[in-house]
């Protein structure tokens, strides 16, 4: 993984957000290292192995723009971006899904689980 914990942070700011209830982050594994990535409230959110992406996951089977997340309806919404292996949650491939607090997601041969921060 090129993000480490404290750049993943920098991109928190920058995107002028903060952790704390009601936010949401997603804890990506591959191999033996992980890292969380924090998502804004609002926007896009890429993610892929190319260079223009906001959440940069250095796998083989990692497409340069594999998915996105977008905010639908309240809701942090995962995408297919015609990536070649696809993506899944909690076991389905799927085009499109809602995100809930706990998913597992697949991205190629890179584990991630988005979590949904609540209370105070």
């Amino acid at each position: 993984m090129s993000e480490s914990v404290e750049q993943t942070a920098s991109r928190l700011a920058r995107f002028g957000d903060e952790a704390g209830p009601g936010t949401a982050y997603l804890l990506v594994v591959d191999n033996d290292s992980s890292s969380i990535f924090h998502l804004p409230h609002t926007g896009a959110i890429v993610i892929g192995r190319g260079n223009d992406v906001e959440l940069k996951v250095q796998h083989a089977s990692v497409s340069r723009r594999h998915a996105v997340i977008v905010h639908r309806g309240g809701r942090a919404v995962l995408l297919d971006d015609r990536s070649l292996n696809g993506i899944y949650v909690n076991g389905a491939r799927v085009g499109e899904s809602a995100l809930r607090d706990g998913d597992a997601i697949v991205i190629g041969h890179v584990s991630l689980r988005y979590v949904e921060v609540t209370g105070g």
